[in-house]
């Protein structure tokens, strides 16, 4: 995945240098940054490096960021494009299709890394085997397979790992388990969603999983559908 950056603030490039690494690192991915101090950098770029994402400056010399998306589009070689900027912009020039989202600069530090999430997103579904949760942590990029179960308590979803347990925001069970594949994740019961990879045991009543301490409950009439569902997973 290559990305490319044009802001003329070094400090600027340092900082989102940090966001990219990190996002990487938890979606597990390669992501290449390409920094340019200018819109003429960017034009007299590598024309063999085909960027997926430009986080650009609206703010440049010379030639503006909102000019440069107007030069890329009418060459047809124009990526997605992440505005950033030192002020609050409305003119209609700064939009366009290819313009997925707008971040002030002095709000990079907490929205752009989430912001290049949903880009990628977006753009070709590259990270699709990770998921997004806004949770009593802040957002955290969990892969699904590290999902042991999601379970209903104190009226939140709590969502498990083998590691961590996360207090899930603004989300329901049904919602979740919309966001989960149906092919690993099954719910034994109403207010419980598990990953059938970490599935240890199971009888008609209950189920136990490896990395999880408590019994999980199996609603009545549920078995033959468990059972028909882990025999296909593991086909």
């Amino acid at each position: 995945m290559d990305i490319a950056l044009v802001d003329n603030d070094f400090l600027i490039h340092d900082l989102i240098q940090t966001i990219v690494k990190e996002l990487g690192e938890q979606i597990n991915m390669n992501i290449k940054l390409s920094s340019f101090m200018s819109a003429e950098d960017y034009l007299c770029r590598n024309l063999s490096i085909k960027y997926d994402l430009i986080i650009m400056s609206i703010e440049l010399p010379s030639i503006s960021g909102i000019e440069l998306v107007h030069i890329l589009r009418r060459e047809k070689k124009c990526p997605r494009i992440i505005y950033i900027s030192d002020n609050t912009f409305s003119s209609k020039e700064a939009f366009a299709p290819q313009v997925l989202y707008y971040v002030l600069k002095k709000d990079i530090r907490n929205k752009l890394l989430t912001c290049i999430y949903s880009a990628l997103y977006e753009i070709n579904n590259v990270v699709l085997k990770t998921i997004e949760f806004y949770t009593d942590q802040g957002y955290v990029f969990i892969p699904s397979k590290e999902v042991v179960c999601i379970i209903y308590e104190n009226r939140s979803p709590i969502l498990y790992t083998s590691q961590n347990s996360y207090v899930i925001r603004n989300e329901t069970v049904k919602s979740l388990y919309a966001k989960l594949s149906p092919r690993v994740f099954i719910k034994p019961n109403y207010g419980t969603i598990v990953n059938m990879r970490y599935i240890s045991s199971i009888s008609a009543k209950e189920l136990t999983l490896e990395s999880f301490p408590e019994m999980i409950l199996i609603s009545r009439g549920k078995y033959k559908y468990l059972m028909d569902a882990i025999r296909e997973f593991y086909k």
